[in-house]
Order: structure tokens, then C-alpha cells, then sequence
């Protein structure tokens, strides 16, 4: 199976060659089509001019000059021209014929176009459509909004987006997810550039830091909400964000962009982009950025101090080639950050000298697509700031996707595809430890969408894919029905049902890292994955055992009592004498089980009752969904979804399942009433056995009941299981306004249901970590012939209870109001000045649990185009 599956990447290159080689030998006797486009009696620079064959497949592609001026270059036949611009209405032009040597002109008047839901989109389905009708939830945010915004970090511009969960981290690092169950080390949203998976190859977890592309690149971020797995397989459950960029070959000229402000940030930005010849064209980018970080509470486990400087840089290189019809584009990016701090479930770790980057080679023609990548980690000399044990992570991600599409004479549009990819993971012990050598995983996975016409203005829209994960027994099955209904011009209406499903990433499998210890106590805290058998527990010693780090030769029965001389020789560390005190025998002090609280520090009373942990099975969502996208006399923009989920085998997040073994607190003091006043007795034997769930009383632990493994030590462990059924329901709604020709309002509120369900209705406490309400509104100013443009930002988010791992506790609501201005500096070509102003009021506030505490920010920028 490996060598199959090894097989498509090679197939996947050997056919994007072919594909690029195959129409280079292709001439013909040319003419030339050229003309100016307009819009309201002005230019319009930067306007893309598709030219399509009368199958609709793509010839070649210009973008309009300065003054609106396009010319391109054909052989002689017969052509359709499709114009877009951000910001204006898509225009067609016909039956455009073209003799050899010849001119053909067509001119274009552009009507203004304010909403992006009219634009084209290609997450939806995999191919390009325009978003209005796509049979999924889903905003597109154009080079417009792009511009507008002072980003610190590309995900900065999908906050205010319906259904969106943006919670920032630091000055700089963001977590995302859609309708909830968001996460400090956000594993579950599919974050896409330019169609290849932007998540860290091992970890899978979306590191905003690590985007490499600078807002300038940025040609438009599509935003899925809801489950994808239908056709974008794994991880897809919980949405995708696509962040596609511009080709060289419409977007050529020099940018530089310098921002500075308060936390003594600097953010520096470079693009050019050119053509090398009329089939070749280049875009080189790159950013340096750093910063000091926000006051941060660190936590009391950690061994030195955060260093409170961010510091990154980054670069990415796209060569892209149009042969005929046939496009090539390669692209190579890299990131190196200098130094910063990363949050995980486990704690925190000091990045230094942290490298990640990307070689990625892609070929369309038509609706045939073909791409391979590879994303590789090098994570320097980072270390833990809980044990300052170094990290190594060389992992590697190899990806390859084969996609072809085909119409059925007006009866259906097909688009079938093949996914494949192999994780091999590089740790050095240090993250999966000793699963090193066992920790490669392959995923293959294959889906067919059809659409089909039922009537004038009625389609039926299914989808259906198959994945197969080398670490599960079954393959999993994603299906996809849905129902786009298009009353008018302007209108949608859908009704959808999904399946979609995650499986474990490569942490939840082979994890196996030490998390903290309780020195002085020769105890360790670790991390672990869930083997393919799971883990069960042993009733050998007359019960269930323990292991003691203070007996490690093998499993020992549930008592303690043995043990009384260590208690001795740490209580006379302590300054207390016990010697003359005769040991217990297990008659005397019985033995208590407490399991250790990861949010409080405490130690919580156990039941004695222990499940087995089952192998970890991919978490299922169901989805049903309803919504609602139109425009009213092009000035009001609506969209409305409500949704219902119901997610089986949900995979809680770490947790401790090893408790501890102590000396029964009531027990002990009864016995040691017999040699001292009874009030010293119960004082003592509350330090000695502790009390139940207070920190400052943790009672000194003598063992661990750990399962039946031959790795588990003595060590308290925390793992991962999957836990029961949950039913929630949500809605999102957002509505823009045209005000006039410079003035749009926008308003978007999200609710969800339930976002805490309790372990007396699952089994185990669960948080979405994520808000029950938000809501977002703007005020857009922009002169499209002047070039002055602001806007004001104003966000709330309800409170939350945050539960993941070491950080645990309650996230406040909050509120933040942002606003922004820039325009041209009157006299300089090309240069432009803007300011900005982030939580304008100064509402200081934490967005995560362990997050830094969030005050006012002012940046200025300077740009420079030409």
C-alpha cells in the first residue's frame, strides 16, 4: 500500500511536466486583441482580461496598464473575453474573431461592484465559481479589503467575519476556526495558500507567524465555514481559509510597506513582480517584523523568564509559466523566526531560530489541476520554558493532488480528484520520544462532485470521497448532498447536508514528551499519543498497581505504607522529625487516589474507577444547513445560515487519567494522634496526605497506578479520548450597505448554542473555547479617484470557559474598537501615508487563558507602489 501510495507523488509530477513540456512546441500565426477599460469615464488599472476558447477553457491572461490599456497577443481564431477588477461588476465581451496578423479592439465599461459574493471562488467546489452560487457557506474578502487593513499577520483579515473565531495570541500570533472549538494550539481549521496546507507538517497545527506571503501577494482569502471533508478530506471539518495570491503576470511593479508603532514594533515589507518573457513572469516577497509582547502572566511551572521580543522574517519566490493553455507555477518560501514564545496544550516553549518552509509545483489546463509539495520544519535551538528540554522537529510533509473535471452536454458538471500525503516525522525523541522510529503516516483519499441541473433554476449538488489513514483500520466514507436554489438574479438559497470527519494528527497517535515534573519529587508529567492498541489496565498486584519512582524495579499493590521512610527523610528536608514515629502498616493508613488538576495545581479525589482507553477513532460530524445569500438593488448585501451538528467520538483534549497514590489524609492522622496533640497530628497528616483539590495542601505523592505498558514508568501521564455525542446549532448573519459611492456599512453577529458541555452529559468536561455570541460592524470610506479611504471597526465577544490542557479558566467578554486612514501623499508619485488604531480605548483584555493582556496598539504605515 505504501508503494502505491508513494506511486501518485511520482505520477503527480510526471504528468505536471508532461502537462508543462506537452504545449510548448504549439505555434500558430498570431494577431493582436487590445483595448482601454473604463469604469465611470476613468481608468481602471490592474483589470484581469481572461481570453477563453468557446468551450470556456483559458487561452491566456493580461491585466490592463495605468491608463486601462490591455493588449494581448493570440493566433488567430475566435475568442471570448471576460473582464474582472475588484471592486467592479464582471464583463463580457463575444464572438471576438481574430485573423493572423491582424487587430481586434474592445473597449469596456465597467460598472461598479460592491459586493465580493458576486466575484469568483474556488474553495467552495474546487473550481472556480462565482460565490453567490456555491453550495456552501462561504466570504471572499478581495484585494480591497486586503489593502485597506493594517495586518500584523495575514489571519487579521478574516476577524469580523461571520461564523469566524479569531482569538489573538500575542502582537502577532492568531487562532482561527469557524463555529467554534477553537484551540491555543489550533489543530482543527484548514488553512490553505495558494492551495497547498500551511499548517506545521507534524503538528498540524496553524501557526499564523509562519504565513509567508505579505499583503501585497494577497489576491483574495476565501473563508468555508462548516465541514469540507467531501473534498478536502481530513482536518476539514471545521472549514477551510484560502489565502490565493496574484500572479506576476497581472499584478507586475514594486511595493514597499513600512510600519511602526507602539510595542516598539517595526514591520518592513517588500514585492516585484515582472515578466521575463510572454510566457514566464516572477514575483519575489518578503517581511521582517518584530516587536516587544504584551504583558503576560507565565505560568508558575516555568523555569526562566520569556524573552518578550517577537522577531521573524520571511520570503517566497513564484515563478509562474503560460504555455498555450496550459499555466506552471512553482513556489518556494521560507521562514525564520528569530525568536518568539508558542503556546501548546502541554505549556510553553521559547522559539529560537525556527525555520519552515515550502517547495511547491502546480500545473493547470482547464479543469485538469496538478500539484506537489513538500513543507518542512527545522525548529532550531527552541526549548520548553516548563522542563528547558530542547525540541527537534524536522518533520516533513509530502503532498500530491491530481484533480480533472468534465461537462456532460449541459446534463451535469463532474470534478473528480485524487489526494495523497505522507508525514514523515523527525523529532529526535524529543517530541514523539520513544516512538521515534513508528511515526510515519500516509493518507490517501479520492472524491467525485457532481452538479446537476433539476430545473431552470434549481441544481442538485452531491459529493462523495473515500480516505484512507495508515494508523485507522476502517476507511472513512464523507458525503455531501445539498440544493442551490436561484429564484433571481442575485439570489441563493441552499439546503446542504454534510459529513465530514477528523482524523488524529500525528501528535494524538505518537506523542510521547515530558510536560513538566514535580521536582523535588522525582515525579515527571508526560505527554503521550494513544497507541493502535489503546490502554488498558492491570489487576495483577491483587488489584490494580501502581509504580513508585521510589521502588521503580516493578508494579507494586495499592499501599503506600512501605514507603513511610521516604515520608521521613522529605519531611526532615522540611525541617520536620518524624524518625521516632513507628511506620504504618496498611491496617493504620489506608491509601487514597487523587488525579492531578492541570488547571488548578491541586490534586482531585479519584473514584477508583478505571475505563479502558479505546484506540483513538476519527471524529464525526454531521451537518445539516440551511442558508440564504442575495443582493437587494445593489445596495444591500444579505447572508443568513442556520446549521445543526451533531459530532460523535469527539477527542477531548489532553487530560490526566494516571492518579497518584497518597496516604489516607483522615487515616494518617488518627495514627499520628497517638504520638503528638491531635490539632498537630491533623496538620501534619494534611501536609503528608494533602487535601482533596487544595493546591496549597497537594500531600506528598509516593506513586502512580499507570497502565498495563511497558512505557509507562511512574510517570503521571496525559492522553487523549475520544468522548460520547454532542448536538449544537448555530447561525450566522451579515448584512452590508451601500451607503453611496464611498460609504459601506457592514454588520455580521454569530450565535452558537452551547459552547460547555458538562462530563455528567459526555463523559468528560468539553468547551468549544469559543463564545456562544460575537458580533462585528464597520464603517468603510473609500474615494476611488482621490485615493482617501478609512474605516472604523467595532467587535464584541461573549465570555468563554477555556479548558485545554494546562490552560484552563474563564476568557472574559471583551469588546475592541479599531479605525484606520491612509490616503496619497499629494506630490509623490506612488507614495502613501495611513494610520491606525487598534482597541482604540485601551480595554485591556486576554482573548486566550495564558495569553498576553491586550491594550491600545497605534501604527503608522508608508507605502510605496509603482
Amino acid at each position: 500500500m505504501g508503494g502505491i501510495r508513494t506511486g501518485v507523488v511520482c505520477a503527480v509530477l510526471t504528468w505536471s511536466a508532461w502537462g508543462v513540456a506537452l504545449p510548448m512546441g504549439l505555434s500558430a500565426q498570431e494577431g493582436t486583441v487590445r483595448g482601454r477599460i473604463t469604469s465611470e469615464g476613468r481608468s481602471v488599472p490592474d483589470a484581469q482580461v481572461a481570453v477563453l476558447r468557446p468551450d470556456g477553457s483559458t487561452v491566456r491572461r493580461t491585466v490592463s496598464g495605468a491608463e486601462g490599456i490591455y493588449k494581448v497577443t493570440l493566433p488567430a481564431g475566435n475568442y471570448d473575453l471576460v473582464v474582472t477588477a475588484f471592486g467592479y461588476a464582471e464583463a463580457r465581451a463575444s464572438g471576438v474573431s481574430l485573423v493572423s496578423g491582424g487587430t481586434a479592439t474592445r473597449d469596456f465599461d465597467l460598472a461598479i461592484e460592491p459586493f465580493s459574493i458576486r466575484g469568483p471562488s474556488v474553495s467552495a467546489g474546487r473550481r472556480p465559481q462565482k460565490a453567490l452560487e456555491t453550495a456552501a457557506s462561504i466570504s471572499v474578502l478581495d484585494v480591497v479589503d486586503v489593502e485597506t487593513r493594517h495586518a500584523l499577520s495575514a489571519l487579521d483579515h478574516v476577524e469580523g467575519v461571520p461564523g469566524i473565531d479569531v482569538a489573538t495570541q500575542g502582537i502577532q500570533a492568531r487562532q482561527v476556526t469557524t463555529r467554534g472549538f477553537n484551540s491555543i494550539f489550533g489543530q482543527r481549521l484548514t488553512l490553505l495558500t495558494d492551495y497547498r496546507q500551511a499548517s506545521a507538517p507534524s503538528l498540524r497545527v496553524n501557526l499564523s507567524q509562519t504565513i509567508v506571503p505579505v499583503d501585497d501577494d494577497i489576491e483574495r482569502v476565501e473563508i468555508l465555514r462548516g465541514p469540507a471533508s467531501a473534498l478536502y478530506g481530513p482536518a476539514a471539518a471545521d472549514g477551510v481559509v484560502h489565502i490565493i495570491t496574484k500572479s506576476p503576470f497581472e499584478s507586475q511593479g514594486t511595493s514597499v510597506d513600512l510600519i511602526a508603532g507602539g510595542q516598539s514594533l517595526f514591520q518592513g515589507m517588500f514585492r516585484h513582480a515582472t515578466t521575463l518573457s510572454d510566457q514566464l513572469a516572477l514575483r519575489v516577497s518578503g517581511q521582517y517584523f518584530r516587536g516587544e509582547e504584551w504583558p503576560v502572566t507565565p505560568l508558575e511551572s516555568e523555569l526562566v523568564a520569556r524573552d518578550p521580543v517577537q522577531e521573524r522574517a520571511s520570503g517566497e519566490l513564484r515563478l509562474d509559466g503560460r504555455f498555450g493553455g496550459t499555466e506552471a507555477i512553482l513556489n518556494l518560501g521560507l521562514f525564520h523566526g528569530f525568536r518568539y514564545v508558542e503556546q501548546s496544550t502541554i505549556g510553553a516553549s521559547q522559539v529560537e531560530d525556527w525555520r519552515v518552509g515550502h517547495a511547491q509545483l502546480r500545473v493547470a489546463n482547464g479543469r485538469f489541476f496538478a500539484q506537489g509539495y513538500v513543507n518542512w520544519n527545522e525548529a532550531g535551538d527552541t526549548y520548553t520554558l516548563q522542563t528547558l528540554s530542547p525540541i527537534v522537529d524536522d518533520s516533513r510533509l509530502y503532498a500530491g493532488q491530481l484533480q480533472h473535471g468534465l461537462e456532460l452536454g449541459g446534463m451535469a458538471s463532474i470534478t473528480y480528484g485524487l489526494d495523497f500525503q505522507r508525514t514523515d516525522t523527525r523529532t529526535g525523541g524529543t517530541i514523539s520520544g520513544r516512538n521515534e522510529d513508528d511515526d510515519t503516516i500516509d493518507e490517501v483519499g479520492g472524491y467525485l462532485q457532481a452538479e446537476v441541473p433539476l430545473a431552470d433554476r434549481l441544481r442538485l449538488v452531491g459529493a462523495l470521497r473515500l480516505d484512507d489513514h495508515s494508523r485507522l483500520p476502517d476507511p472513512v466514507w464523507s458525503p455531501q448532498i445539498g440544493l442551490v436554489a436561484t429564484p433571481d438574479e442575485g439570489h441563493s438559497i441552499r439546503l446542504t447536508y454534510n459529513r465530514a470527519f477528523t482524523p488524529p494528527v500525528p501528535t494524538d497517535l505518537t506523542l510521547d514528551i515530558l510536560a513538566g515534573s514535580f521536582d523535588p519529587l522525582p515525579f515527571d508529567l508526560r505527554a503521550r499519543g494513544v497507541p493502535l492498541d489503546g490502554f488498558a489496565w492491570s489487576e495483577s498486584c491483587g488489584g490494580y498497581c501502581m509504580q513508585s519512582p521510589f521502588a521503580p524495579a516493578a508494579p507494586l499493590p495499592l499501599d503506600v505504607t512501605p514507603f513511610w521512610p521516604v515520608v521521613v527523610e522529605i519531611m526532615a528536608a522540611g525541617g520536620v522529625d518524624l524518625s521516632m514515629i513507628p511506620a504504618p502498616g496498611s491496617d493504620d493508613v489506608g491509601t487514597t487516589l487523587r488525579s492531578l488538576n492541570l488547571g488548578t495545581g491541586g490534586f482531585d479525589l479519584h473514584d477508583g474507577a478505571f475505563e479502558t482507553i479505546d484506540p483513538l477513532k476519527p471524529t464525526l460530524s454531521n451537518t445539516w444547513e440551511i442558508g440564504y445569500k442575495g443582493i437587494i438593488g445593489d445596495r444591500v448585501g444579505i447572508g443568513a445560515d442556520v446549521y445543526y451538528t451533531r459530532r460523535q467520538d469527539f477527542r477531548g483534549e489532553l487530560g490526566v487519567v494516571t492518579p497518584n497514590a497518597f496516604m489516607d489524609t483522615a487515616d494518617l492522622a488518627a495514627y499520628l494522634a497517638g504520638f503528638m496533640p491531635v490539632e498537630q497530628a491533623a496538620a501534619l497528616a494534611a501536609v503528608i496526605g494533602g487535601v482533596n483539590g487544595n493546591p496549597d495542601l497537594t500531600g506528598i505523592p509516593l506513586g502512580t497506578v499507570v497502565p498495563d505498558d511497558p512505557l509507562s514508568g511512574s510517570d503521571v501521564m496525559l492522553t487523549y479520548r475520544n468522548f460520547g455525542e454532542i448536538d449544537l446549532w448555530g447561525t450566522d448573519l451579515s448584512l452590508e450597505v451601500v451607503l453611496n459611492d464611498r460609504l459601506t456599512w457592514t454588520g455580521t453577529y454569530s450565535h452558537i448554542s452551547e459552547n460547555f458541555f458538562s462530563a455528567e452529559e459526555i463523559g468528560e468536561v468539553l468547551t468549544l473555547n469559543a463564545p456562544r455570541h460575537k458580533g462585528f460592524t464597520s464603517l468603510m470610506y473609500r474615494d476611488r479617484s482621490g485615493g482617501l479611504w478609512g474605516s472604523i471597526r467595532a467587535r464584541f465577544v461573549g465570555g468563554f470557559r477555556q479548558i485545554q490542557g494546562v490552560w484552563q479558566g474563564e476568557v472574559d467578554s471583551f469588546y475592541t474598537i479599531d479605525a484606520e486612514v491612509g490616503a496619497p501623499i499629494p506630490g509623490a508619485t506612488g507614495l502613501s501615508l495611513s494610520v491606525a488604531g487598534r482597541n482604540l480605548t485601551n480595554y485591556e483584555h486576554q482573548e486566550f487563558v495564558g495569553a498576553p493582556t491586550i491594550g491600545r496598539l497605534l501604527l503608522v504605515k508608508a507605502q510605496y507602489r509603482h
